[in-house]
């Protein structure tokens, strides 16, 4: 009985977390609201997980329209260039 007891005590404290976590989430506002946007230059470092190939760079860029404060409709563009071990 305490197993029960403490399994639904312990998951009454994460959805009660849960909720309020997501409510503040939701009720966030853009500061600087602007109808189109674009996020020009986006880098990153590429770690690939196959044999024979060593990490690379990652190019993206991203441009989207703002439907309103919370929603946008956007395309993003990504590049990813890879080193190879050609050594044999």
């Amino acid at each position: 009985m305490s197993f029960l007891y403490n399994f639904y005590k312990q998951n009454l404290k994460l959805l009660f977390a849960f909720c309020l976590v997501s409510f503040f989430i939701t009720d966030t506002q853009a500061q600087n609201y602007k109808k189109f946007e674009w996020d020009i230059l986006r880098l990153g470092y590429v770690i690939p997980g196959g044999d024979g190939v060593s990490g690379g760079l990652s190019l993206g860029t991203e441009p989207r329209y703002n439907i309103n404060d919370n929603n946008s409709a956007g395309i993003r563009w990504e590049l990813a260039l890879f080193g190879s071990d050609l050594m044999e």
